[in-house]
């Protein structure tokens, strides 16, 4: 798959696989390394007639080994039809001299097609592979429980967990008589019972209650606790946070019949949760690569109480949650616990966070915001005022500065540069925000007029993302309010990537911007990290066109523009000094060169172009006397991406890529790090100072007695 040069837009990768996929090349496709490349395959195929699609998955399982493991592995999505032909096709598969491709075979069984699933256990090549029974614990079949657990040689051995996700309450009072030793061993190792097994026991497991607890016999209202199991199990749904309680009656902890019933919720919620993830798409196909695991349902009854009891009195102790409402968090904590993908369950974790931090104070009944904001209303927009200014300004309000001679300021500095400079913007992500006040600041930074993008596949990282400015002194000051507020102020010493946006198409000239600054002021932290730490980075490419562009209303022709080029390989620093975090100023240099630089490439005034060229040409010439692998680098196209932030397989394809990678070998080999570094910010330093010397001549622009004032203002 090739991609357009630098003087050409150039899709994601992905994009690109996916609209010239033909049935000529979706079966190569499907036989990919790369999972998301398959995925897409596999999804062009669930759009094709079910005739076509069959003819294709037939030609590929006729194939070779390596036709029939991509297309094993592509049966296994939902949306792609198991016909009788392609079935009678696969089973014979399971007596394939090559292990992987019965275990590929066992997968399909599994998870399409469970009714074969005693076939698989007739071949002694299967009965004997510990993996393959493993998988087909995963069919979703209780006939299968007693022929597995004699595969698995019980009782001389013992079965592994996995043996749980096929037993039911029913099938264990079903077979309870004919099987005693085996289903008792089920009941205690599976969560069912922690007591001594009794018909009363067998009994209540009968109606179908997925635990059962000691103060529970028999003679009690077993169909009253069946309703209220199901009652709690609809309020344990992730997405039912608001659910009203249908039988009226709230969670009681104190009462072990209602801890009973709610641990028995808890198994039901899972096992039907996982029910659903099985029947969607699998990990190999999926864009979270994630398959399907269950957390409780199939576990001893000691691990769901960790989960489900000790685990959230902790947290609830934690958070200061008021003693009267512990057994409602107690059920807003087991929906983050039952979330299945990781994703999904950091941004439940922040929303629980946020809903019950201090909750004993009473500022759960207030606006999240006001956890970080106070009762701070921000003052009136002042039009003449930049978004990102007026963000800024109100940021300092919220700190409790004097904010008026900071607007005057502000509004005059972007009068004067917006003549000459371009938009410009950047976006934090924050690692390190204190996850119980996460949801409060996504509240509070948008009523700021920052928007916050959610970042949930980043681990919780929190994104400031701030609007356009009209020049650039807005933004050296934002990051300053940030950890003045305390959002940046959390040990250790912390790392934050920076995206610069400016307004305009920069084209091939971004690599000018570019290259230098993948060596100036370089991450300590990741020096040594693999290649593959670069995949979320290069789904968007190192520099990317975003179309989302907010228009300031200036009659300049770069402001009326249709992109704005996104600069993604900035990095801000903070240091713990005597026990605090201090923000390094190397992002103060970062911004300015960026912004400067970029808006003379853009500018029309002939002398700030022959500065730029004269910038790009002293790049090119200390590159060249480098190692042939920087030039490389350097005319290499900085807008590849791959579309996926997760494939490994994509990122080893994109040729910016590999010359990076060959780059940073290099430097690590040789140790230029520093050497490097020094090179290319005195050449940045050197035409910056020659702009600004031209600025202040020709466009009235005193760049040092900007940044004097800058400094001044953070000091105080």
């Amino acid at each position: 798959m090739t991609l357009q040069n630098h003087h050409g837009d150039t899709p994601p990768l992905l994009a690109a696989i996916a609209r010239q996929l033909t049935t000529r090349t979706v079966l190569p496709m499907l036989a990919s390394e790369s999972n998301a490349a398959r995925r897409v395959a596999a999804e062009w195929l669930t759009r094709l007639p079910v005739d076509d699609a069959t003819q294709l998955l037939f030609r590929g399982l006729n194939a070779g080994e390596t036709g029939c493991l991509s297309v094993l592995r592509a049966l296994r999505h939902p949306d792609l039809e198991l016909t009788e032909r392609l079935r009678q096709r696969v089973l014979p598969l399971l007596k394939h001299d090559r292990l992987e491709l019965r275990r590929a075979t066992v997968a399909v069984i599994a998870r399409r097609s469970p009714e074969d699933a005693l076939l698989v256990l007739e071949d002694p090549l299967c009965r004997n592979d510990f993996e393959i029974l493993r998988m087909l614990c995963g069919a979703d079949d209780p006939k299968l429980v007693l022929p597995l657990l004699a595969a698995f040689g019980f009782p001389q051995r013992t079965p592994p967990p996995c043996i749980g996700l096929l037993v039911t309450a029913t099938w264990l009072a079903e077979n309870y008589a004919t099987a005693p030793a085996a289903v008792e061993w089920l009941i205690r190792e599976c969560g069912y019972c922690e007591q001594l097994v009794t018909e009363d026991v067998v009994e209540l497991l009968s109606m179908g209650l997925a635990y059962v607890g000691s103060a529970m016999s028999a003679s009690g209202p077993a169909d009253k606790w069946a309703e209220r199991v199901r009652a709690l199990s609809w309020q344990l749904i992730p997405d039912a946070a608001d659910a009203v309680l249908r039988d009226g009656v709230p969670l009681n902890l104190h009462d072990p019949i209602d801890e009973a019933l709610f641990l028995a919720a808890v198994r039901d919620t899972d096992r039907m949760q996982f029910a659903i993830a099985r029947a969607g798409v699998p990990a190999e196909l999926n864009r979270y690569q994630t398959e399907a695991v269950p957390v409780c349902f199939h576990t001893p009854t000691r691990h769901v109480r960790r989960l489900f009891l000790t685990d959230p009195a902790t947290m609830a102790d934690e958070l200061s949650v008021d003693a009267n409402a512990r057994n409602q968090f107690v059920l807003d904590y087991a929906r983050v616990v039952l979330e299945s993908i990781p994703e999904r369950k950091i941004a439940a974790d922040r929303a629980l966070r946020t809903r019950w931090y201090q909750s004993a104070k009473q500022l759960s009944a207030l606006p999240p915001r006001s956890r970080v904001l106070g009762d701070f209303q921000p003052s009136p927009r002042n039009s003449k005022l930049s978004p990102c200014a007026q963000s800024v300004c109100w940021l300092a309000e919220a700190a409790g500065v004097n904010a008026v001679p900071l607007t005057r300021w502000l509004a005059e500095c972007e009068q004067r540069w917006s003549k000459f400079a371009v938009p410009i913007g950047i976006e934090l992500q924050i690692p390190n925000a204190d996850p119980n006040l996460f949801g409060a600041w996504k509240e509070a930074l948008p009523a700021l007029g920052i928007p916050s993008p959610d970042r949930p596949e980043f681990g919780g990282t929190l994104e400031a993302a701030f609007r356009p400015a009209k020049s650039f002194h807005a933004l050296l000051l934002a990051p300053l309010l940030l950890q003045r507020q305390q959002l940046i102020s959390r040990e250790p010493a912390q790392e934050m990537t920076m995206h610069i946006s400016l307004q305009g198409d920069l084209g091939p000239a971004a690599r000018t911007l570019a290259f230098p600054q993948l060596f100036i002021h370089p991450s300590q932290r990741l020096r040594n990290r693999p290649d593959s730490a670069m995949t979320r980075v290069m789904s968007k490419g190192l520099v990317h066109r975003n179309g989302d562009v907010e228009q300031l209303g200036s009659l300049l022709a770069f402001d009326s523009a249709a992109v704005r080029t996104e600069l993604r390989m900035f990095r801000m620093f903070g240091n713990i000094v005597h026990q605090r975090l201090v923000i390094l100023p190397t992002y103060i240099d970062d911004i300015v060169a960026t912004h400067v630089i970029g808006s003379a490439m853009l500018s029309k005034c002939v002398a700030c172009q022959a500065i730029v060229e004269e910038y790009r040409q002293q790049i090119e010439l200390e590159t060249a006397r480098l190692s042939p692998e920087f030039s490389r680098l350097l005319n290499s196209n900085f807008y590849e991406s791959t579309g996926d932030p997760r494939d490994e397989v994509l990122l080893r394809t994109l040729p910016i890529f590999r010359a990076w990678s060959d780059v940073r070998k290099v430097v690590r080999e040789r140790n230029l790090h520093d050497e490097l570094e020094t090179l290319f910010s005195q050449l940045r330093a050197q035409h910056l100072s020659q702009l600004a010397d031209h600025l202040a001549v020709a466009h009235g622009l005193d760049l040092a007695q900007d940044l004097d004032q800058i400094q001044q203002i953070s000091v105080t």
